[in-house]
């Protein structure tokens, strides 16, 4: 029996774009779109209930294309999906879209680290089935905060 191929794991959140987000001119800062795509990438996480990934992965690259310019107030969707998954790293892609197009697209590269060693380890069956066989989700809520109070 054949059926589609898995979809690597993605998700879609909204999120408005804050005068912290800004400079004083109003227009967002360029942190800004690697602050949204954390955000997304921990609602994904959190979606798959790898959230115990944070912490572990941290970033070896980050990259992001400018396209158009985003302002205070702004309502954005931000995209994010597992693009590659090697032995120990991760790629996601991300996009950012305000309601004119896209603004910022770009990948993050990050390695996933055995705490107490601090070394890459490789992925577990379970975390690679989750990551490489989830369809794409809905968005959460506006502004919903990325980290939960323990």
């Amino acid at each position: 029996m054949t059926g589609s191929p898995p979809t690597a794991a993605s998700i879609v959140i909204e999120r408005t774009i804050e005068w912290f987000d800004t400079d004083a001119s109003g227009h967002y800062h360029h942190a800004t779109a690697f602050r949204l795509a954390e955000a997304a990438e921990t609602a994904l996480l959190r979606m798959l209930g790898l959230v115990d990934l944070l912490g572990r992965i941290p970033r070896v690259q980050l990259h992001a294309s400018f396209t158009a310019p985003l302002y205070f107030g702004d309502t954005v969707s931000v995209r994010i999906e597992v693009s590659r998954l090697g032995r120990s790293s991760i790629t996601y892609r991300y996009t950012i879209d305000a309601e004119s197009g896209c603004a910022v697209s770009g990948e993050i590269v990050a390695v996933l680290l055995d705490r107490p060693a601090g070394r890459p380890i490789p992925w577990s069956a379970r975390q690679r089935e989750l990551l490489l066989g989830a369809a794409a989700r809905q968005p959460d809520p506006p502004n919903t905060p990325a980290m939960e109070s323990k």
